[in-house]
Parts: structure tokens; sequence; C-alpha cells
């Protein structure tokens, strides 16, 4: 990922810049719409032509909105522009750095509500907002990786829900026969943190410094054996990832890594900081361990 440093801060230099120059620009041609349409107005008031002074003043603010609208145009498309190949750039390097050559960008799919409640990781998810989505193998799965932000119902106001995970989001089907649920949540340490609600009809079976883990699975531990927790405990929790929850629901399987807006934010005024994605890329080697045990 150091390699790929130098390029990211390049594009992100220029996008900035045009950012600035588009911002001066506009509040320029503002201010001298402003100061042309008041001077009109006192000229042709001065020589009792109202009418067309109106009719002049009408057509520069019409050419001042259009202006506004290509020029908004033209700055969305540079951003999407920006932002598709800075993930495509960062998620390719990632994704092959781990050992996976080959991955389908799903530029149309989301992660939605429905994916996020059959994974079973929290209670009442109301709203999901997903990007960067990527389909690849591993053994005999498919995975499908994503950023995915989504929320719960506020108890206390319904007409504000809570963001309760904002991070990197796995799903696939276990090749294990798994029966019932299990979630295996990776302690956080941070204070603002959830951890799995949707906790109904399971057993706690292990709840020490590092794991929680609840489970309905009879054969929890041939499942999910003692080189699999260990995996997990393996995975440093700090800055960047916040926590760390595995669900299984039967045969689907769910992981959702929080992390922090270093890694989840795309950089504009500060530095890349590609500290967040060697980050997430030794995370994502530890987690391709584990999930080549299900």
């Amino acid at each position: 990922m150091n390699e790929q440093k130098e390029e990211l801060e390049r594009r992100r230099k220029e996008f900035l810049n045009y950012f600035k120059r588009a911002k001066t620009i506009n509040y320029v041609v503002l201010m001298l719409s402003v100061v042309l349409f008041i001077g009109l107005f006192i000229v042709f008031h001065k020589m009792e032509q109202d009418t067309i002074g109106f009719i002049v003043c009408i057509v520069i603010v019409i050419a001042l909105f259009a202006y506004v609208n290509v020029v908004k145009r033209n700055i969305n498309k540079y951003t999407v522009d920006y932002i598709k190949k800075y993930y495509e750039d960062t998620t390719k390097v990632i994704v092959n750095n781990i050992g996976i050559e080959t991955f389908e960008s799903l530029v149309e799919d989301d992660i939605d509500v429905k994916k996020v409640t059959e994974a079973r990781i929290m209670k009442d998810v109301c709203y999901t907002r997903s990007r960067n989505i990527v389909k690849f193998n591993l053994d005999d799965k498919e995975i499908e990786l994503g950023d995915l932000l989504f929320k719960t119902t506020n108890p206390n106001d319904a007409k504000k829900p809570i963001i309760a995970f904002c991070g990197k989001f796995m799903q696939f089907i276990s090749s294990k026969n798994l029966e019932g649920r299990t979630l295996i949540y990776r302690k956080t340490k941070q204070e603002n943190c959830f951890g799995p609600t949707d906790i109904d009809g399971l057993e706690k079976i292990i709840d020490d410094e590092e794991l929680l883990v609840y489970s309905s699975d009879k054969n929890f531990d041939k499942n999910f054996t003692k080189k699999m927790l260990s995996i997990l405990r393996n995975i440093k929790i700090d800055d960047n990832l916040f926590d760390l929850t595995v669900a299984a629901n039967s045969n689907l399987v769910s992981i959702a890594m929080s992390y922090s807006d270093k890694l989840m934010v795309i950089p504009l005024y500060d530095e890349t900081p590609i500290e967040s994605f060697v980050k997430f890329q030794n995370d994502l080697g530890v987690m391709k361990d584990f999930i080549k045990e299900l």
C-alpha cells in the first residue's frame, strides 16, 4: 500500500485544487452577478426604463442559475470519477495483496436492509447505505465485501435513528452444516461502540477480556474451533478497528468490522491515511484464514 500513497496523494491534491478553484470562481461570479444586477437596475431606473431593467435582471438571474447547474454537474462528475478511481485502486491493491487475484466490482449493487436483517447482528435495523461492493471467491465460498453504514430505531425518538455500525461488511454461505445462530463479538475499547443486540434465544458461551460469544448451535465447539477463536483473538483492536462481529444465522455468515473515519471517509483536506489501509489489509488477511475454516 505504501507504493500507492504517492499516486493517491497526487490525485487528492489535484481534486482539492479543482474544488478550491471552482469554489473561488463561483464566489467571484456570484459577486459580479450581484453587482451587475444592482448596477443595471439602478441605471435603467434612472432612465425610467424599469420594465426593461426588470427583464434584463431576470435574464441575469436565469443565466446565473444555468451557470450554477453546469458547474454543479461538472463538480459532481469530477467527484464521482475521483471516488470511483480511489476505491478501484485501493480495493484492488488490498485484495490482491492478501492473495486474491480476481474480483468483481458490483457498482449497481447495494447491501440493503434485508441483508443486514438476515445477519441478525442488531435488532431493529431500519436504514442502510453502502458503497464499494466487490465479490470474490475464497476456496468454495463466494464472498461479498463492501462499505456499510446502518442505523437502528431509536427507542427514545423514532424520527432520529441511531447509527449502529459503520465499517466493512462481508457475507457468504458457509460450507459447514451450521445450526441455529451464533454471535461472536471481538470486544471494543471504544465507549460509543455497539455490540450485537439480537441475542434472544441464545446462550452465552464465552465472556472474557477479548471475546463475547452467544450461540444456540449444539455443535458450537466443532463448528467454531479453538483455532478459529484464536484467529479472532489475534485481531488487533485499536484506533482504526473499533470492534468486530461474526454472525452465523444457519449457514449465512456475516462479518461486520467497525472502522474509524480514517478508513471510511475519503480524504480531502487531510493526507491520505495509508496506515488505515494497511491495517484493513492485515485484518482482511487474518479474516481470510478464519473464513477458510468455515
